[in-house]
Order: C-alpha cells, then sequence, then structure tokens
C-alpha cells in the first residue's frame, strides 16, 4: 500500500508540475509565430519551382502563397511555426526544384506575428503585372 501510495503522489506531482510549466493563456499558442517574403532569382520558372514549394511548405506546416513574375522570378509569402521557418529559408536558397537554378533569393519583411493570414498554402496561377511593386494578392 505504500508504494502505491508513492507512486500515486508521484504522478500527481508530475502531472502538476506539467501543468505548471506548460500553462497559457486561453488562446495562446505554444510557439511563436513568424512570416517572411522572398524572391528567387535563376532559372526559376518552367521547372516546377511553384509546385515544389507548395510542397515543402505542406510537409512544415506553413502557409502563404509562391507565385511566378513578369521578371522571370519566383515571388511568395510564407507563415508558420516559427522553428521551421529556416527550413523553408534554406530550402529556398539551397534546393529549389530539382530542375531549378537558384542564383540568389531575397528575403524581406521578416516578423513575427499574431495571428496566420492564409489556411494553407498556396501556388498561384496569377499574371500579377503590377506585383513588381510588392503588392500582395488577395487569396
Amino acid at each position: 500500500v505504500e508504494m502505491n501510495t508513492t507512486l500515486l503522489y508521484l504522478v500527481v506531482f508530475t502531472f502538476l508540475l506539467e501543468a505548471i510549466l506548460c500553462w497559457r493563456w486561453p488562446g495562446q499558442r505554444p510557439f511563436k509565430l513568424s512570416c517572411f517574403h522572398f524572391e528567387v532569382f535563376g532559372d526559376v520558372q518552367n521547372v516546377h519551382f511553384k509546385e515544389y514549394t507548395q510542397r515543402v511548405a505542406e510537409e512544415y506546416q506553413l502557409r502563404g502563397y509562391v507565385v511566378y513574375t513578369n521578371n522571370h522570378t519566383v515571388r511568395g509569402y510564407v507563415e508558420g511555426q516559427e522553428s521551421y521557418i529556416p527550413y523553408m529559408k534554406k530550402w529556398l536558397t539551397e534546393r529549389g526544384s530539382p530542375e531549378a537554378r537558384v542564383d540568389k533569393v531575397v528575403f524581406y519583411d521578416e516578423r513575427y506575428i499574431d495571428e496566420f493570414r492564409y489556411k494553407v498554402f498556396h501556388s498561384l496561377n496569377l499574371d500579377f503585372r503590377d506585383f513588381e511593386t510588392h503588392q500582395e494578392p488577395h487569396v
């Protein structure tokens, strides 16, 4: 009986300790959200870059969009759990789609956010003549 009581106290103590350490306000996320915009330069169009970008973003549970521009680049916006953001940046910089040649990637407007703006990651098939002004598409 004494062993069972000790075990019970240990279980209750562990549960309470975990509850105290993991406590947060209702609706508060257990992780930070961050976002960034990007533009990829090189041979990145007609090599399925958008499709691969979408696939990788979904693997990391990231949201946002990717779109081809009239300047033969790829632009996009990524948002998600802060710990996954570096993996996406590394993929954009070092890998890209298998047939692509990435010469340079510019990241801009990197910041923390309080909530998601997008529900999923979109691969957009749009013609943005004014996209060069950094205007964001409405999805």
